[in-house]
């Protein structure tokens, strides 16, 4: 993460640093991204690069912070209506959300698209970092909906988040293998319908009860 040295710097100029890295991102992997190219969007000395971050990582990591930071303002804008809903409609209400998202702030839509083909290794690092996030999202949202016997109370709401992680993950993995997030953005509705089932699946469950 950046440095402290970073977060002291006047507002207008951090964020010149990191339209500049958003930038870079959203057209190179990681491999690919280059400091020399941030340095000069930003309009930096590449020493001073130094004293924000330890390398290209790091400034990819913050990105990724930043990115999960917008995004939840929009997933926010769905818990202002949290009385009003249940577990899986609000499910649902939050997907609309995450793609209002990635159309509004293409940028970032395109760097997801680009983490989706990272290396491995790669992608753990960031998941894993990010994971604790989105545990601190659902975990009261499913507990919610337990105390309102929406939800199995015998559900490890913890398993259940990983799972609810997971799938959100899996699925624009699935479809971004196939196409580019403009191409999904541009097919909501199949993306839609396809998580829609996910839910439906979550919802009622695989097994019939004759097994």
């Amino acid at each position: 993460m950046p440095t402290p040295t970073f977060f002291n710097l006047p507002g207008e100029k951090r964020d010149r640093i990191v339209a500049a890295a958003l930038t870079e991102f959203a057209s190179n992997s990681l491999d690919n991204a280059s400091i020399a190219a941030i340095v000069e969007a930003a309009d930096i000395p590449r020493g001073s690069f130094y004293q924000y971050f330890d390398g290209i990582m790091d400034v990819y990591k913050h990105v990724f912070h930043l990115i999960a930071e917008k995004k939840l303002e929009y997933m926010r804008g769905v818990m202002a209506n949290l009385e009003n809903m249940g577990f899986f409609p609000l499910m649902r209400e939050l997907n609309a959300a995450g793609f209002r998202f990635a159309s509004d702030n293409p940028e970032m839509a395109a760097i997801g698209n680009r983490f989706f083909q990272e290396d491995q290794a790669v992608r753990q690092e960031i998941l894993g970092e990010l994971r604790e996030v989105s545990r601190g999202f659902f975990v009261p949202l499913l507990t919610r909906g337990q105390d309102r016997g929406e939800i199995d109370p015998s559900v490890d709401v913890d398993v259940a988040s990983f799972m609810l992680t997971a799938l959100n993950t899996a699925a624009i993995d699935h479809f971004l293998e196939q196409s580019s997030m403009q191409d999904l953005l541009d097919n909501m509705d199949d993306f839609i319908g396809w998580t829609e089932q996910m839910l439906q699946i979550l919802e009622k469950g695989m097994g019939t009860g004759q097994g």
